[in-house]
C-alpha cells in the first residue's frame, strides 16, 4: 500500500483492495485451495458445501441462532440449494454469503474473500461517511472524481444500493456498516446481482463533482475547490478479477508537508510524537499487537518521559483505526496515567475513536475512560462493547471456501448499547479531507476541552 493509500486508511478507514507499485496493474495472490483455482463445481458439489456450511455455524457457532430462529435459516439454506442450476459460481458465492449474514453476526462470513480473487472491480473505491458517498480512490484517468459526491451507480440510487449491499454481511450498527460497504461497492458482480450494473460492459456512475483543490500558484487553500454544478455521469470500464490497478487517493491532493501528524503511516503498530508548540503528544495506537523489537512498555514508558518536564501535559491516544488484538498490550500506559497525579487534570487524557475502533481497541478505549478518566472524542465506533468474537475459521470440503464464526460473547457494559459513544462527536467531513485538515486530533488539542 503506498504512503497516501495507507494515511485514507487510517482517515476514512477505507482500503482500497489495491496497492501501486512500477507497473500500472499486478495480479492479487491466490488463496490456497480457493474456488478460484477450482472453477468448475458441479451443482451437487454446491449442494454438499451449503449443508456443509449449515453444519458448522449449528455446532460451532457460540449463539447461532440469537437472531435468526433454525427453522428460518435451514428454510433459506435449503431454497438455495433448490435455485442452484440456475445461478453461476459467482452468483452462488454471493448468495452463501447473503445466509451466512442471516446470524447477524459481523463476525461470520463466509465466501468473502472469493469477491476479490472472481470478481471484476471498478476503478474507483468509495468512502461512506456521515454527510454522504464520496469518491476516495481512483485511477490517473478517473482522478477528477476524487472528492466527488456519489448518487447513484447505474439506475440504483446509492442510498438504496447501500441497503441492498448489506444483505451480505452482518453489522452492528450503522458506523460499523459505512466501512463494510467501502469494501464492498466496487465489486461489479455484487452491483450486478443489484441491478446497478450489467452483466456485461462498462458500468455508469452518477457524481456531483466537488472539483479538485486549487493549485498552489494560484495561492489558494488546499482545501479550496470550486462550487459543485450539475450531476456527471461516467462511464467506467470494470478490471479483470486479481488485478490491483494503481489508486490515486483523496489524500494526494493535498501536498505532505500540509498533512496532519495523525496522517503519517509506516511506522509500525503504535508510536508517539510531540505535538509542535503544545504540552501534549499524540500516541497513535492501531493494533493491539507488539511491535517486532520495540515492545508497547517500552514505548509508553517514553512518551510518559516525554511529557515529565511538561506542567500541564495532555495525551491523545489515538484508536480510530485500532480494530483489535490483544487488549492487554496497553495495560503498562493506562497504569501509568492512572497513577500519575498529573494526568488527573480533567482533559489530560484524550482518546480518539471512529467507526473502525472495534474488539479490543474498543476495550481499550472504554478503560482508558473507566481507570483514566479519559475524554473520548470522535465518531461512535462501528462495533457494539457487547459483541460476538474469537474467531475461529474452516473451508468447505470442495471448494475451500473459508468459513469464520465466532466462538465468545464479550459483555462489557450494562444493556445492549449499539456504540461506544464519543463524550464529544466530531464528525468525519470531506472538506476535511481535501483541506488536509484533521478537525477530531483539533479539538481534541483544544485547551478549552475539558469534560462537560
Amino acid at each position: 500500500m503506498t504512503p497516501s493509500a495507507a494515511a485514507l486508511a487510517i482517515i476514512i478507514g477505507v482500503m482500497p483492495n489495491a496497492t501501486s507499485g512500477a507497473a500500472p496493474v499486478r495480479p492479487a495472490p491466490p488463496t490456497a485451495g480457493a474456488l478460484a483455482e477450482r472453477p468448475s463445481i458441479a451443482p451437487e458439489q454446491w449442494d454438499a458445501e451449503i449443508d456443509e456450511l449449515v453444519a458448522i455455524l449449528e455446532h460451532r457457532h457460540v449463539d447461532p441462532f440469537a437472531v435468526t430462529s433454525r427453522e428460518e435459516f435451514r428454510t433459506a439454506a435449503d431454497g438455495l440449494k433448490q435455485r442452484l442450476p440456475g445461478l453461476t459460481s459467482e452468483q452462488v458465492l454471493i448468495e452463501i454469503a447473503k445466509l451466512t449474514a442471516l446470524l447477524g453476526d459481523p463476525g461470520t462470513s463466509a465466501a468473502l474473500d472469493q469477491f476479490r480473487l472472481r470478481f471484476r472491480t471498478l476503478p474507483v473505491r468509495l468512502a461512506f461517511i456521515e454527510e454522504g458517498v464520496v469518491v476516495s480512490f481512483a485511477t490517473s484517468e478517473h482522478a477528477d472524481l476524487l472528492g466527488a459526491e456519489v448518487i447513484a451507480i447505474g439506475d440504483v440510487p446509492i442510498a438504496q444500493l447501500a441497503k441492498d449491499l448489506l444483505a451480505v454481511v452482518a453489522v452492528d450498527n450503522r458506523w460499523g456498516a459505512r466501512q463494510r460497504l467501502a469494501n464492498l461497492a466496487h465489486f461489479v458482480e455484487l452491483l450486478a446481482a443489484n441491478g446497478a450494473a450489467p452483466a456485461e460492459g462498462p458500468v455508469s456512475i452518477t457524481a456531483m463533482p466537488r472539483g479538485a483543490p486549487r493549485s498552489e500558484r494560484d495561492g489558494a487553500d488546499a482545501g479550496d475547490a470550486p462550487a459543485a454544478g450539475a450531476p456527471v455521469t461516467v462511464e467506467l470500464i470494470p478490471l479483470p478479477p486479481r488485478v490491483a490497478p494503481e489508486l490515486r487517493s483523496i489524500v494526494d491532493l493535498t501536498p505532505r508537508d500540509r498533512q496532519p501528524i495523525s496522517w503519517r503511516t509506516g511506522r509500525g503498530n503504535f508510536w508517539f510524537e510531540r505535538i509542535p508548540d503544545r504540552e501534549a503528544i499524540l500516541f497513535k495506537y492501531d493494533r493491539c499487537i507488539d511491535n517486532p523489537g520495540a515492545p508497547f512498555a517500552r514505548t509508553a514508558a517514553d512518551a510518559i518521559a516525554e511529557m515529565k518536564e511538561m506542567a500541564e501535559p495532555r495525551i491523545v491516544i489515538d484508536l480510530r483505526q485500532n480494530g483489535g488484538g490483544d487488549s492487554r498490550i496497553i495495560e503498562p500506559l493506562i497504569a501509568a496515567l492512572e497513577s500519575d497525579e498529573r494526568f488527573r487534570r480533567p482533559g489530560s487524557v484524550v482518546v480518539l475513536i471512529g467507526p473502525r475502533t472495534q474488539g479490543s481497541g474498543a476495550m481499550n478505549a472504554l478503560s482508558l475512560r473507566a481507570r483514566a478518566g479519559a475524554l473520548l472524542v470522535g465518531e461512535p465506533t462501528g462495533q457494539r462493547p457487547n459483541h460476538l468474537g474469537e474467531m475461529r475459521t474452516a473451508n468447505l470440503p470442495n471448494t475451500g471456501l473459508v468459513v469464520s464464526y465466532s466462538t465468545r460473547r464479550f459483555r462489557q457494559v450494562e444493556g445492549d448499547p449499539e456504540a461506544v459513544m464519543p463524550d464529544e462527536v466530531v464528525l468525519l467531513k470531506i472538506e476535511d479531507v481535501l483541506g488536509g485538515r484533521d478537525a477530531a486530533l483539533e479539538r481534541a488539542l483544544d485547551p478549552a476541552l475539558v469534560p462537560g
